[in-house]
């Protein structure tokens, strides 16, 4: 059986270390870009034994707040919107498909409780709109058969200590102090690296094509993920989380999952994170 290529750009991230392995897993035949090469496709070179025949997915970005400040909106602008640009310029030369990932980010400035995969997108963040402006781009360059744009919200996965983790916090927290205060009233979508990855090898083999939302169908806030990671750290969740917060709840970028798209919740699994956490 001949492998399916795949290019993966971002295969160091986080998310992109578990898609790179679980790609590998699945009879993907998988290559993991350069700096080089990705400075290469900035500035046009698209390399035909490169691109042709490829899913080339694109899990690369400048991700939060304290990575798109005012200083490095030229760099957020270059990664964000402008390589997925090029990326789909290269798949529009040879015969391949691209799968980005994107962000509930686009929706920062939604009132919204749920976003759906139909709603338009707005955002007040630098990072938002960069996520949207490449949701654009992507669409313009492209035929819809072409490409599968992915919104997702906060990764999390049994790679605890990655600060890219949505859980890190929380655990070093209550590794180190045995107790955490809960200073913000929100409530969240999640997604586990695991999922996510597991979906895209279904998504290619089943030729899907088009925008997806993709999470849990449940949301979350910080009090439930402390009282989750708390007991399976072994800690009596009631004295080890106060909450200290006295604002109104804030609806933080929650997505409603498209139908194809709803993924399994790993957080709540038994043998999820069943390792002594307190050494």
């Amino acid at each position: 059986m001949v492998k399916r290529k795949v290019i993966l750009f971002g295969a160091s991230g986080h998310l992109g270390n578990y898609l790179n392995k679980t790609l590998i897993n699945n009879n993907f035949s998988v290559k993991t870009p350069s700096r080089i090469e990705v400075n290469e496709i900035l500035n046009n070179k698209y390399k035909k034994e490169f691109f042709e025949d490829s899913f080339v997915i694109n899990t690369v970005a400048i991700v939060g707040k304290e990575n798109s400040n005012s200083c490095l909106i030229d760099d957020l602008k270059l990664i964000n919107e402008e390589f997925p640009k090029k990326l789909s310029e290269g798949v529009n030369l040879y015969n391949s498909k691209l799968i980005h990932i994107s962000s509930n980010s686009v929706f920062d400035n939604s009132k919204k409780h749920f976003r759906r995969d139909k709603d338009t997108p707005s955002s007040k963040t630098n990072y938002g709109i960069s996520k949207i402006n490449a949701e654009i781009n992507i669409k313009e360059t492209l035929n819809n058969k072409k490409y599968i744009i992915l919104r997702t919200p906060q990764h999390y996965s049994n790679d605890i200590d990655n600060p890219r983790n949505l859980l890190c916090g929380i655990y070093k927290q209550l590794k180190k102090y045995k107790h955490i205060k809960i200073t913000r009233n929100e409530t969240f979508s999640i997604a586990s690296c695991q999922r996510i990855s597991l979906l895209i090898v279904q998504l290619i083999e089943k030729d899907f094509y088009g925008l997806y939302h993709v999470s849990e169908l449940k949301n979350f806030n910080w009090f439930e993920i402390a009282r989750i990671l708390s007991k399976k750290m072994g800690l009596n969740w009631r004295e080890s989380i106060s909450n200290v917060y006295n604002d109104k709840l804030q609806i933080n970028n929650t997505l409603y999952p498209s139908s194809d798209t709803i993924l399994e919740s790993d957080i709540i699994k038994k043998d999820f994170l069943q390792f002594n956490l307190l050494k």
